[in-house]
């Protein structure tokens, strides 16, 4: 009969010692990758967007749009009027601590990112000590190096926003919740309850954590509770209550305006591979590591028992698939939103590893995943997204200089220059930079500018400017003399004189050549008269449309395409005298189709008024589809009506 095994005290102090090193250790690498170079890039766009709303939250949630230079979270909108698509819907909590931290430690780009470094070393404590009072000490001890090593968790943790913060929040939750189940204890169970409720005013995703929890309580174990359960989600709803207003406000603007794609199937897959390397990683990088990963899963979904496979699955699953579906019909899925409940997966993954059999497996699945992650973080310190497919990192671009470009026009700036910007992605990181320099933007120019610097870009910053940028560039291009032009890795930088040129009719509107059922003679009459006609609009930015279109609209007949119905919804909550002066406008008429019947032409097109006004630095754009009749009478073609389409 063998003797019965005896583990000395000593032993297992000193066991303790070594787990104790190895989280210290982990914790210290983990900190190490989230510190370096922090502060090599310029803010972004989103992170100048934080440090906005923190250092005024009242005005950030209280006021009307028009009464902030950017844009404001909590506003009353007219969405047909909305100038720009820069909009954070984004609840006050993470505001609130950035605020507070920016006052103690100040606003530099180091100081404001260490903020969200310091709550995903926080999160390495929490997911340890989740997986270990969940399953194992290996578990929780692997699910940490996972995510210590986690391209995507360093990603966000040298970010200006408050996803790191929620990821401290929900896998605190977990773990309170876990110990609220098995201890059945008050003062537990009321601090889930505030943590819960903390969680959902800093990321509106968090409220998953209520829904995904309710299928542990079907259990036999966890019946009791139900009730419990009840009065605690009735009590986080309750809490949400007075924020109830603005979160709806946060809901329409995302149904009508959010930018983000519908997802696919291939979407679900593309978030697990971020989730796994995060957003720089080579195609084939990305590929094995689904393939390691999606093995490793199985086997952790397989090897927990009932309650732990319930717990951990419907925490990851729960917010995906909802999200997923939801997508049908507002556009939310993100996979920086959803890597919140990545832990849940690196628990699962790490639960994997532990469950198979041999030490020389476990060992190679982690170097593995070590190796992965070490090339694709060099690729993401390197500033390289081998990956250009845009649905592959939706809303994620390379960080760009900022801070050379505003150096630039700092040092040539005068007294009464004027900054407007082409495309919304750069304007929050200029005012970021600006403020150091004392230099004015956006509602606060003076009316009596001189010269003009347009700052021109887009998102990728790659070179290539969207329309509405390129059309805004070359009208400036026409009417006023350029005396200065730079590059700054996609960021175009031009000072224009005031003095006006008189070439404002040498840039042509677009005409799509659409005429199958058209003989050629009159299709090229007919587009004659189009030419003319928009050749004839008052395009210099000292006219003012509302005038021009109220004294033609009566002669429609003789020539004139007018869309009066337009122009009162430009003009429905705005006063006359915004487009008054200082006004760019740019008609542009795409023709979808053009075809003849008994002497009559008929003219579907699409036609767009946009305008940018340099004092306010806002852009407008109406576009809608008309549908105009010619007819040809005594051998010439003219217009007879326009209508509304269906």
């Amino acid at each position: 009969m063998p003797r019965p095994q005896i583990v000395l005290k000593s032993d297992r102090v000193a066991n303790k010692k070594h787990f104790i090193f190895i989280v210290v250790l982990i914790i210290l690498g983990g900190a190490a990758l989230r510190i370096y170079t922090i502060g090599n890039n310029d803010l972004w766009f989103d992170e100048a967007i934080s440090v906005m709303h923190s250092e005024d939250i009242f005005k950030t949630y209280s006021l009307p749009n028009v009464e902030l230079p950017l844009n404001n979270p909590a506003g009353i909108y007219d969405f047909e009027d909305f100038p720009y698509k820069n909009f954070d819907p984004q609840p006050p909590f993470y505001y609130v601590m950035l605020n507070i931290w920016m006052k103690i430690f100040g606003n530099s780009e180091q100081s404001i990112r260490m903020l969200s470094v310091l709550f995903s070393v926080l999160s390495l404590l929490i997911i340890y000590k989740f997986g270990n009072a969940l399953t194992s000490q290996n578990t929780g001890l692997l699910a940490m190096l996972i995510m210590s090593l986690s391209p995507l968790q360093v990603w966000y943790a040298q970010e200006a926003r408050g996803y790191t913060l929620s990821i401290f929040l929900i896998l605190w939750a977990a773990y309170l919740l876990l110990l609220s189940l098995r201890h059945n204890k008050r003062g537990t169970w009321q601090t889930f309850t505030v943590v819960a409720i903390i969680a959902v005013y800093a990321n509106y995703f968090a409220i998953y954590i209520i829904f995904a929890a309710w299928p542990l309580f079907l259990l036999k174990q966890y019946r009791p509770f139900v009730k419990k359960w009840f009065l605690i989600n009735l009590a986080i709803m309750l809490s949400f209550l007075p924020w109830a207003k603005i979160f709806l406000n946060h809901f329409l603007y995302i149904k009508k305006t959010f930018w983000a794609a519908n997802p696919s199937l291939i979407s679900m897959l593309i978030t697990f591979e971020n989730f796994n390397l995060g957003y720089n990683a080579h195609p084939f990088a990305f590929r094995l590591s689904l393939v390691i990963f999606s093995i490793l899963l199985l086997l952790g979904v397989y090897s927990l028992k009932r309650e732990k496979r319930i717990i951990l699955v419907s925490l990851l699953f729960t917010p995906i698939v909802t999200t997923f579906l939801l997508s049908r019909v507002i556009p939310i899925y993100l996979d920086r939103q959803l890597m919140i409940f990545s832990p849940f997966y690196y628990l699962i993954v790490a639960q994997g590893i532990s469950t198979t059999k041999t030490k020389k497996i476990q060992y190679f699945a982690v170097g593995l995943i070590i190796i992965l992650a070490a090339f694709s973080l060099n690729n993401y310190f390197s500033n390289y997204l081998p990956i250009k497919n845009i649905l592959h990192h939706q809303g994620v671009h390379i960080k760009k200089p900022f801070l050379p470009a505003v150096d630039y026009i700092k040092n040539n700036w005068q007294e009464n220059d004027i900054i407007v910007h082409g495309h919304t992605s750069t304007r929050p990181s200029f005012w970021y930079y600006l403020e150091r320099y004392d230099l004015k933007q956006d509602t606060k120019n003076s009316p009596d500018y001189q010269r003009i610097w347009l700052v021109s870009s887009s998102w990728p910053r790659d070179g290539k400017l969207e329309n509405h940028t390129s059309l805004l560039k070359s009208r400036l291009d026409s009417f006023y003399e350029k005396v200065k032009s730079k590059e700054f890795d996609g960021i175009f930088v031009d000072l224009y004189t005031k003095d006006t040129k008189d070439t404002h009719h040498d840039i042509k509107p677009k005409v799509i050549d659409n005429t199958k059922t058209l003989n050629s003679e009159d299709a090229q009459e007919i587009k004659k008269i189009i030419w003319e006609i928009m050749l004839k609009w008052p395009i210099k930015d000292e006219t003012s449309i509302i005038q021009y279109i109220s004294e033609n609209y009566r002669t429609l007949h003789e020539g004139k395409i007018i869309d009066y119905a337009m122009s009162k919804r430009i003009n429905k909550k705005t006063s006359d005298s915004f487009f008054q002066k200082n006004i760019i406008f740019i008609p542009s008429m795409e023709i979808e189709s053009l075809y003849i019947k008994n002497d009559k032409a008929f003219l579907n097109m699409q036609y767009t008024i946009e305008s940018f006004n340099i004092k306010a630095t806002r852009w407008f754009s109406r576009t809608k589809k008309r549908k105009v009749l010619f007819h040809k009478e005594n051998g010439e073609w003219k217009i007879i009506y326009g209508i509304d389409s269906l």
